[in-house]
């Protein structure tokens, strides 16, 4: 199981990655290309937004009364 620290990291690190394509992308005016590849890095993103947004919850470890739940 990962750490939720490391899982925090991961998560500002990917925050990082978008604020940094985002401002790349404002160059896409002069530099088309740049656009278009920012697009699709942007797109690679999401999905690591998404994937990690998934296992965040399942990190942590469940609490006292979901494991007294489960053993009825």
């Amino acid at each position: 199981m990962q750490c939720p620290h490391d899982l925090d990291t991961i998560c500002r690190n990917i925050a990082d990655m978008r604020s940094i394509a985002e401002e790349l992308q404002r160059h896409e005016v002069r530099l088309p290309a740049l656009g278009k590849n920012i697009r699709r890095i942007l797109a690679s993103i999401r999905m690591l937004e998404i994937n990690f947004s998934d296992i965040e919850p399942v990190a942590y470890p469940p609490s006292s009364s979901s494991q007294k739940e489960g053993a009825r």
